[in-house]
């Protein structure tokens, strides 16, 4: 069997091979003789203005590994010969597929991926014939995906690293802890500790590049002297640190890095990292850089989800007027925001000086987070705009930022980023007892020498912020009693109460730290505006603030990494709104992470000057709204949500239709005036079932469905008496009697007609002859929910909670409707059956409302109503709340023809149906027949039904593919 070393020559003569065929002048493993002894690259290509070196390497080695050592061929090859660029290749899958190819020439270089040989061949040899001309802008996700595996790279070698030693590092792991405290975020793993340090580490590496290349006093780092990891300290941090760059060099990572694997990991990523020119490192590249390097798997664990900087810099523009505008993130994380602040604060001075740099950090630019590693984080951000400006302070506080109100003084505390946090430490256990921890100190980010200053928080002209969204079950219950007594004032009367989510209070702690007439700019969740336990607080902004802006993306739902919930970008300001004031609805048709600066820059402008009804193009399609029509009740502040789901021409035009034929009194009333009259009862599927022991009393009928781990009961037979079934993991069979179960309805992905005309699916209700064994068979690890299974099944308790729960009728409530198994909103069962937990709502109501309702809420009115009005988690993923049933128009019973009703019924019930994405794309037969019923109903002429129905399923097609798009992302 060939060695890897072998497989790597081998993988790399064929390139060279390929290469000699597209007419380059190349030779593999040519010598060189130098001052430094044999080198031999894996390939020179030779041309008349000079070599090209190529360094290839298999895994387990990386693009660090390469290119330190196509570096390392350039400066000593390049002492007598002229090398005109360098080639740095991975195959990353090994030899057949996959490759990772990166190229630097004239201080830029390219970083692309291939799928086969041959097409690597022809990038290569195309870089070469065509190296006179310029490269493409630096791409800034290609130098982080670089710089990434630097970090990976060195996180391999901290692994024999004691955790302790890092934690002595950082002063504890109390560095990571949130507000909230909870124990999985402040309990960081060693894994994530060890990631937190190589970033760090890699970070003073970029740091001092950056300070080397433009301070003479600074020397240049010599990766190949370097002995041992810790010189990096000694030799050239240390240097750096007599000046300045406390947090930043303050962290000695490289003392505790050890041995020779771990002192050569630590010089490859240093000449990786010198090969980046320093127009590759310009200073606002190198604060996004540093933001997106902060490992995901330690963002995970602190809960640090940051904005998208695009974004940042569209809410910048909008939101700050002035150049001396005060501005404060209250949950500035990784300063982001604080940035897009700053630059936007720069753009609007002509010429830009020192003195404006020192102004912005001592006394305009303002942040708080409660974690101080992303007060680190932040305050070196800040710094990196301007790194030769040297600031004694930057206004970054570590503390709670509910506590904060104009007048509160918070004093600087000198080396707070590590001094003041040296709180879990082995002297904390003494003689098996643990000594009570030190309070952890609360000021602002020192990165001088001094002893730091007070700051006085004034009145702000922007807060600017993306705040945690922590749901309030997740808030704990004394941390929920003190927000609820910091916010207890006359002015946020029912506004604060219980079912608050955390950004409920930042938003309120946005308006204590507002002037008058300054604005409020923020990232929330669109379940702000759409949960009733938010309603007090939209309906104060709409009373209190002038509302200028609600964005939001039409690609990725998100302006947060990492997260699925969907999000929306709103500008405010502090000033009661006129009668004539108009909100400007945007919607953006890029994902945020597509969005260039220079874009986020144009559209803001575009949005600022627009003044006219609607505007439709390539970028974005933007309207306004009167605000004051939203001031009346709760139903306009859903309206309010309304307008951020109309995010075309196309839903704007289908929605006016809809409210002008089905929301005629005559002809329809409120679903939940029904129910109330009618005595209906609408409830969720019930929950907590899998403790009676719902999963082994389930028994499915469709192998061919997709199973969970729990589904553990086959259906392999079934009579008019009998079911047989059988064990899918230990293959034991049982024989039940049917008078031993009922009927149960478990998802409506996969049903492919209207109506259940036979249950496929049954649920053991009564015990039968082998129940004992059969109860046994399931395996249930916990014998305490076995005995109860048993008793309730004797008792009969098991049987009433499954009649109690049964219906003729489901209504969708949660789940994916872009999925290729989702056909119906509405399911009907010829015979009560029980719902299980896949998502559903239980229609209980006379029988003789079972066709229209069924019929109703399977309507492409209902449909668009109800994807109007959804609660949107991620892409087609939604959740219907019980309101939006509740507040659907239906159809007035008595203005109904039931024989039509009972033809249409017959019909549709013989059709299989498809996805609902396909019903839409093709005006299935079954959805035109029961729209054309209720258009008809609404009294919609015959002639303006079917073009209304093009307009309703192009645009339904439309709004799937577009969720479907975004789920896939």
């Amino acid at each position: 069997m060939p060695s890897g070393a072998e497989v790597e020559d081998s993988v790399t003569s064929s390139l060279n091979e390929m290469l000699k065929k597209k007419g380059l002048n190349s030779f593999f493993k040519k010598t060189y003789s130098t001052v430094s002894g044999r080198k031999e690259p894996d390939i020179t290509i030779e041309m008349p203005s000079g070599i090209f070196l190529l360094e290839a390497k298999l895994p387990p080695a990386g693009l660090p590994q390469a290119m330190s050592q196509a570096g390392e061929y350039k400066e000593t090859i390049g002492q007598t010969e002229h090398v005109k660029g360098i080639f740095a290749v991975v195959y990353t899958s090994g030899i057949k597929k996959d490759y990772d190819a990166w190229f630097a020439f004239d201080s830029r270089f390219e970083l692309e991926k291939f799928k086969n040989l041959e097409d690597l061949a022809g990038w290569i040899a195309q870089k070469v014939i065509e190296t006179p001309k310029p490269l493409a802008p630096v791409n800034t996700q290609k130098i982080i995906e670089m710089l990434d595996q630097n970090v990976a790279l060195i996180n391999q070698n901290m692994q024999a690293v004691h955790a302790s030693e890092i934690e002595e590092i950082f002063g504890g792991r109390d560095f990571f802890s949130t507000v909230l405290d909870y124990e999985q975020e402040s309990r960081i793993s060693d894994a994530a500790l060890k990631n937190a340090a190589s970033y760090l580490l890699l970070n003073q590496i970029l740091f001092y590049q950056i300070l080397s290349n433009e301070v003479a006093d600074y020397q240049k780092i010599n990766a190949r002297e370097l002995k041992e990891a810790g010189e990096l300290h000694t030799k050239y941090f240390s240097r750096v640190l007599k000046d300045d760059y406390q947090p930043i060099f303050g962290f000695n990572v490289a003392a505790i890095i050890r041995g020779t694997e771990a002192t050569s990991a630590v010089r490859t990523a240093i000449q990786a990292v010198q090969l980046l020119s320093p127009q590759m490192l310009s200073h606002d590249l190198l604060g996004k850089i540093f933001h997106n390097l902060i490992p995901l798997s330690l963002r995970k664990v602190v809960a640090a989800y940051y904005t998208n900087s695009e974004a940042g810099e569209l809410l910048a523009d909008l939101a700050i007027e002035k150049k001396n505008d005060k501005v404060i993130d209250p949950a500035c994380g990784s300063g982001t925001l604080l940035v897009a602040a700053y630059n936007r604060k720069k753009s609007l001075y002509g010429k830009f000086e020192q003195d404006q740099h020192t102004r912005f950090l001592e006394n305009e630019i303002f942040g708080a987070d409660i974690m101080p590693f992303a007060a680190h984080l932040a305050a070196v951000n800040l710094a990196l705009q301007a790194p030769l400006n040297f600031t004694n302070t930057v206004n970054i506080a570590i503390r709670d930022s509910t506590e904060l109100a104009p007048g509160v003084k918070i004093t600087a505390v000198k080396d707070v980023i590590k001094e003041s946090y040296q709180n879990s430490k082995l002297t904390e256990f003494e003689n098996g007892f643990r000594t009570p921890k030190p309070r952890i100190k609360k000021g602002a980010v020192d990165l001088g020498n001094g002893n730091g200053s007070s700051i006085k928080l004034p009145k702000f002209d922007v807060v600017i912020m993306n705040p945690p969204f922590t749901r309030f079950q997740r808030i704990p219950p004394r941390f929920k009693e003190k927000l609820q007594k910091r916010f207890d004032l006359p002015r946020y009367k029912n506004m604060v109460h219980g079912q608050l989510g955390l950004h409920g209070y930042f938003l309120l702690l946005a308006d204590k730290l507002l002037a008058p007439n300054g604005r409020l700019a923020a990232v929330l969740p669109i379940t702000t505006i759409s949960l009733e336990s938010f309603y007090g607080i939209v309906s104060f902004l709409l009373r209190e603030y002038s509302i200028e802006h609600a964005i939001v993306s039409t690609g990725r739902a998100a302006f947060s990494e990492n997260t699925s919930l969907r999000e929306m970008l709103l500008v405010a300001r502090k000033h009661e709104p006129l009668p004539e004031h108009r909100i400007k609805f945007t919607f953006i048709h890029a994902s945020p992470e597509e969005l260039s600066v220079a874009k986020a820059h144009t559209i803001a402008e575009n949005m600022k000057v627009f003044d006219t009804e609607e505007e439709a193009n390539d970028d974005f399609y933007i309207r306004q709204e009167n605000q004051v029509n939203l001031l009346d009740d709760n139903s306009s502040i859903r309206d309010l949500y309304r307008m951020i789901t109309l995010h075309s021409p196309q839903l704007v035009r289908v929605d006016e239709k809809i409210k002008k034929y089905f929301s005629s009194a005559n002809k329809f009333e409120r679903l939940g005036d029904v129910e109330e009259r009618e005595n209906w009862k609408i409830s969720e599927n019930p929950r907590g079932v899998e403790e009676k022991g719902y999963y082994c009393l389930s028994l499915l009928g469709d192998s061919g469905k997709p199973m969970k781990e729990h589904d553990v009961w086959l259906i392999e037979e079934e009579t008019e008496t009998l079911l047989k079934v059988k064990h899918r993991f230990n293959c034991q069979a049982f024989r039940i009697p049917k008078t031993c179960v009922m009927p149960q309805f478990r998802r409506f992905s996969g049903q492919e007609r209207m109506k259940l005309s036979s249950p496929r699916d049954y649920l053991v209700v009564r015990q039968f002859p082998e129940f004992e064994n059969f109860v046994k068979a399931s395996a249930l690890a916990d014998q305490k929910r076995a005995a109860g299974i048993r008793n309730s099944i004797r008792e009969g308790g098991w049987e009433r909670f499954v009649l109690k729960n049964s219906a003729r009728v489901f209504g969708f409530y949660r789940g994916n409707v872009t999925a290729p198994g989702s056909s119906f909103l509405s399911i009907r069962s010829s015979t009560p059956t029980f719902a299980g937990p896949g998502g559903s709502w239980v229609f209980q109501m006379p029988d003789k409302n079972d066709s229209l309702v069924q019929m109703w809420l399977n309507s492409s009115i209902v449909f668009y109503l109800m994807l109007r009005d959804r609660k949107e988690t991620e892409g087609g993923f939604m959740e219907l709340d019980k309101y939006v049933f509740e507040n659907l128009p239906y159809p007035k019973k008595d203005l109904v023809d039931p024989k039509t009703l009972a033809d249409l019924e017959r019909e549709v019930s013989k059709l299989k149906f498809p996805s609902l994405l396909e019903q839409f794309q093709t005006s299935s037969e079954g959805r035109r027949m029961i729209d054309h019923f209720f258009l008809e109903h609404a009294g919609m002429p015959k002639e303006e039904q079917d073009r209304f129905l093009k307009l309703l399923y192009e645009t339904m097609s439309k709004e799937l593919l577009r969720l479907k798009g975004v789920m896939g992302k």
